[in-house]
This record gives structure tokens, sequence and C-alpha cells, in this order.
């Protein structure tokens, strides 16, 4: 992936224009094809923007998640593992909220990318199905709406129309909501999976990540003070 500099370099190349990010936010715990799948159908839908990945902190993890520390690759690792992963696809990735640019919550990494790259930068929010119908709960979701608009990529059975029908927030809202209808080839493709995998021994989390970071994980898995992850 790029640097955060020639990320900044790249969006600052023609001053003219104005900038089109699609984010995928997630934990990425670690990447695995379903993720880069949905940048991959992110991009189809919305061509020319630039498709952006900002994995959580790790405290979203052990808070929000529930997860332990032992279950939990380092941000820094997390990072370098999604930037191997998605570079190949010509997308970027962001370390605000590794690092603590930012709250981490939507809005304010939202707000914090139009305050980097100027207030008319354009924002598309790419999620699946289980967090649209989460979204009226999350902080200052009226400024979520308003910052961007929302592109929902379903699982194959997800009903995301009848979802928005069905709660106002969203029915409000609906000419700001975009819902993909792309079959998924890895919507079952999960981290959890991968972890699992490792834990055991079985060999079968090779499947489930890309091909440019099976080596890393090879050797994360097989270090010793990594050991805890798996």
């Amino acid at each position: 992936c790029f640097t955060i500099s020639e990320l900044y370099n790249i969006c600052r190349k023609e001053e003219s224009t104005v900038k089109k990010f699609a984010i995928i936010g997630g934990s990425f715990n670690p990447v695995t094809k379903a993720h880069v799948e949905i940048g991959q159908i992110a991009a189809r839908e919305l061509p020319g923007w630039q498709i952006l990945y900002i994995p959580a902190p790790d405290r979203f993890l052990t808070s929000w998640k529930s997860m332990e520390k032992k279950e939990i690759l380092s941000g820094k690792k997390r990072l370098l593992l999604l930037e191997k992963a998605v570079k190949p696809h010509g997308f970027l990735c962001e370390d605000c909220e590794v690092f603590g640019k930012t709250s981490a919550r939507t809005y304010d990494t939202m707000q914090y990318l139009r305050d980097r790259y100027g207030q008319e930068t354009e924002l598309v929010y790419v999620c699946g199905t289980d967090k649209l119908s989460e979204l009226s709960t999350w902080y200052n979701p009226e400024g979520i709406f308003t910052l961007s608009k929302i592109l929902v990529i379903p699982r194959d059975g997800d009903e995301p129309e009848k979802m928005i029908e069905e709660i106002p927030f969203l029915s409000e809202r609906r000419d700001r909501i975009l819902v993909s209808h792309e079959p998924r080839i890895y919507p079952d493709f999960s981290a959890t999976k991968v972890r699992d995998s490792l834990k055991s021994g079985d060999g079968k989390w090779r499947e489930f990540v890309p091909d440019e970071i099976v080596s890393d994980l090879e050797k994360i898995s097989a270090s010793e003070q990594d050991t805890s992850i798996v």
C-alpha cells in the first residue's frame, strides 16, 4: 500500500480536483480475501473513487469486540499486512486510527479526512448489512450521513432494502444509501476462521487470506513472541 506521505501527495496532485474516498473500516485481524473483495466491489460500484482502508486501533478490538489481547495482532502489524494485501489492486490505507490521530469513532475519522484533504472531500462509507442496522446507535449518526453516503455490500440472503424500509432512521435517509447487488465470492472468509485455523494448525487459513500475506503470517505464527495469537 502507499505510505501516508505518498497518499497525501496523490491527493494533492491536482488542487482543483475534489477528492473522493470510499472508506472501508474494520479490525482486519488479519485481512482476508473477503476484505479485499469488498474493495473490489466498491471500486466497480464507484468508478473513479479511491478505495481507502482504515484499520481500527487495538483498544477497539479489546473493548467493542471484546477480544483478549492474545487474540490481536498489533495495529502496526495489521496495517502492514493490509497494505501488502490491497496495494496490488491500487487501493490505499490510512493509519489515523491505528496511531491515534483520531478518536476512531466513524464520524470523527470522516472529519479528520476532510480536515486533512479538504472540506470539499467526498466520502462514501462502505459497510455490510450488519453495520447498516447499527448506524443509528453510533456516535453522531446524523453527522455521518451529512459527511458521507453509505454503500452497502450485503452477503447472500441479506435484505438491506427491507431493513432500510423498516428502520425509520434509514428510510428517512434513503437517498444517501446505495446498495450493491453484485454477488460475493468470499463472504464467509472471516478473520475469525483464520485465527482458529492458525490455532489448530490445520493450515486451512491459507485459502482464506490473500497470497501476498501468507509468508508473513507463517512467520508471525512461528515466531515465539507472537505465539499468543495462534
